[in-house]
Formats: structure tokens, sequence, C-alpha cells
């Protein structure tokens, strides 16, 4: 099971399940139940379901939005606010400003988290580029972060 806090008092809860072992601390507000796999695999597994429930006001933008995951370790999520790139284990997910009117689509997952450590998971969805606004994204190409784009024979 994947944990996201939805507040402080969530996090801190989560936090001292986390001290006492009975879950795993993956990142800030980040949690999972699951012992027998390395912190990666299940970002990996998870990172849609993570960035649609960390960043809610974002989404899934350029080639992470074609392929679904990340290209060469990088994740790229497109939004309002700040340019920060954000660490998890196996993965930096770098946030790009977003278009002025993005064409998204909602992607309907197949993952569950909850807030808590008793409540009823939800299953998570995330935004992504719509796939017009994806092949432009992937088309575009920018030399300080090749991860952005796909090769022109892979769109």
């Amino acid at each position: 099971m994947l944990y996201v806090s939805d507040t402080r008092a969530d996090t801190e809860a989560l936090n001292s399940a986390a001290d006492r072992g009975s879950i795993r601390r993956v990142a800030h507000g980040i949690y999972t139940d699951a012992f027998d796999r390395p912190l990666d695999v299940i970002v990996a597994e998870n990172l849609l379901a993570i960035i649609g429930r960390v960043y809610p006001g974002w989404y899934v933008s350029h080639s992470t939005a074609a392929t679904l995951r990340p290209v060469d370790g990088v994740a790229f999520i497109s939004g309002r606010g700040g340019r920060t790139p954000i660490k998890l284990p196996g993965v930096l997910i770098k946030r790009l400003p977003a278009l002025a009117h993005p064409e998204t689509l909602k992607l309907e997952l197949d993952t569950f988290v909850a807030p808590r450590l008793r409540s009823e998971p939800a299953r998570a969805s995330v935004q992504l580029s719509a796939p017009l606004q994806t092949v432009l994204e992937v088309l575009s190409h920018d030399a300080r972060q090749p991860q952005r784009s796909l090769p022109d024979e892979a769109v």
C-alpha cells in the first residue's frame, strides 16, 4: 500500500508509524508498507500515482507523458509554481512551466493510495498532456534536458 499524507497531522502520524517500523518513508509525505522491495522499485511502480497525489495541480508532460515512465531516470511534470527538481529514489522529477492553455486528460490508475494508516484507500489518478500536445512536447529538443524529447522515429 502507498500512503500519501493530505495534512500535517497525517504526516506526523505516518512519521510516527515509520519510526515504529510499521511503514517505510519513501520521501517527504510518501510512505509504503512494502518492506520486501527496494524503494527505487516501489517509486518506479507507483510514480504516476505519486505525481497525481503529491502534485495535483501539475500534469505529466513531455517524454514522461509519451512513455508513462521516466527516460534515463528523469520524469517531467508541468504546472505553475516552483521549478526545483524533486529527487525520489531512482528518479528525478523536473518541473517545467505549463503552457498558457494546456490540453490534458485524466488517467485513472490501478494504484490505490491512502492518506492515513487506517483510512480507506482510493484509486489514484494523474493528469497527462493530451496526445497531440505530447507529440509537440517530445519533438521540441532541448540540449540541456535531452530526456524531455524522444527520437523522431519513436514519435
